[in-house]
């Protein structure tokens, strides 16, 4: 079983581009075999090889297939590692997981204030092909540790800041996380600064704690999207 990216799906024939298409050749498919086409949108349709050729490939749609928007929003915010390949790692595991929004962001112990969003949203592509999924995150620029908070919180929700500088925090286990939008913040490889942990606070995020045990930044993350999977559905 095989699917292929395309961003708009608006008819029964769908042409893919030139980096699916090469893809699609290299895989050597044909009518025999089951390929599916989604718009990361929640199309998702099975489809059947219409022409192949050096320059193209043209596929019909022959069941298509809307799958509603994903409810409650599963949100992480995550300052990117220092490492590419540790923060990489990170997206293609939400996108596996069914994280609906990534929020990345730098703080005052943040190595890197920059990312390329051309190259995360690829990664982010490949892993929702090899997943089977119809729903691919959203992502946005970095923003400011300030500016995050700050973001309008246009639903209802639970929003976390996750730490270690405090001992006896609640586990985000422990809360009630069923049905309910949830965002977690999670710290850079330095964590967060008294003064960020007491901003947030005051912008009306919760302290919690992902486990007894320190994280790394990455590991964290993929923690607390499991911890909403498990305890929030």
């Amino acid at each position: 079983m095989h699917q292929f990216f395309v961003p708009h799906i608006d008819n029964n024939i769908i042409t893919l581009s030139e980096y699916e298409a090469k893809h699609f050749r290299v895989l050597r498919l044909t009518e025999k075999d089951n390929i599916y086409v989604t718009d990361g949108k929640g199309t998702q349709c099975k489809v059947k090889v219409k022409e192949i050729s050096k320059k193209r490939v043209v596929l019909n749609v022959l069941e298509k297939k809307i799958f509603p928007s994903p409810s409650p929003k599963l949100i992480i915010a995550i300052a990117p590692t220092k490492g590419n390949e540790r923060f990489e790692w990170f997206l293609e595991k939400a996108v596996e997981l069914g994280v609906t929004d990534i929020l990345p962001f730098y703080s005052k112990f943040s190595e890197r204030k920059k990312i390329n969003l051309t190259r995360i949203k690829k990664i982010m592509v490949a892993a929702l092909k090899q997943s089977m999924r119809a729903y691919l995150p959203k992502v946005e620029e970095i923003k400011s540790f300030t500016e995050l908070l700050h973001l309008p919180k246009d639903y209802s929700g639970l929003y976390f800041i996750a730490h270690c500088r405090k001992k006896d925090l609640q586990l985000l286990k422990e809360y009630e996380l069923t049905g309910k939008n949830v965002c977690v913040l999670i710290g850079p490889e330095g964590g967060f600064s008294d003064n960020e942990i007491e901003e947030a606070i005051a912008a009306g995020w919760q302290e919690v704690s992902l486990s007894k045990n320190r994280l790394r930044t990455e590991t964290a993350a993929l923690a607390a999207a499991l911890t909403i999977k498990i305890f929030g559905e």
